[in-house]
């Protein structure tokens, strides 16, 4: 009938495992410096994008 309730401990342990899945995929990835900063952004928009589709069935 109607919908679940979505309790707060639910929602601070979704964002718990959208935390540290973007440190895993994307920030602990990242190198120090990039020489060329046009590969360096790429390869960041790129990474932005992977975190996101993967953070898709989380949300």
């Amino acid at each position: 009938m109607g919908h679940p309730l979505i309790r707060d401990e639910d929602i601070s342990e979704a964002l718990k495992e959208i935390d540290e899945h973007v440190r895993r995929e994307y920030l602990e990835g990242r190198p120090e410096e990039e020489r060329d900063w046009r590969t360096s952004e790429q390869r960041e928009a790129e990474r932005i994008g992977e975190a996101m589709r993967s953070l898709d069935p989380l949300i």
